[in-house]
């Protein structure tokens, strides 16, 4: 069975992580948690735009996901000045 192009750098990058300095390591694990995250954000973006879309809901805008974030501090503020949790 032949490998896979990719499965070869796969095997080469494990090979040489572990000859690294920590800050080589470090640029490397950067790196690879940008791409990551932004593949994540994407995804997560995604999802809730289509759960908008199914629900026949409006996607908010900015000013209205602010506007929902700060009346939710607000009111966490409140709570805890009145003793709550």
């Amino acid at each position: 069975m032949a490998m896979r192009q990719e499965d070869t750098y796969l095997n080469q990058a494990l090979k040489i992580v572990p000859h690294l300095s920590p800050d080589e390591r470090k640029v490397l694990r950067q790196q690879l948690d940008d791409k990551t995250w932004g593949e994540r954000w994407d995804e997560l973006s995604n999802t809730i735009r289509a759960r908008f879309i199914a629900d026949g809901t409006p996607i908010p805008t900015d000013d209205e996901i602010l506007a929902d974030v700060k009346a939710v501090r607000k009111e966490r503020k409140d709570s805890l000045a009145q003793g709550g949790n």
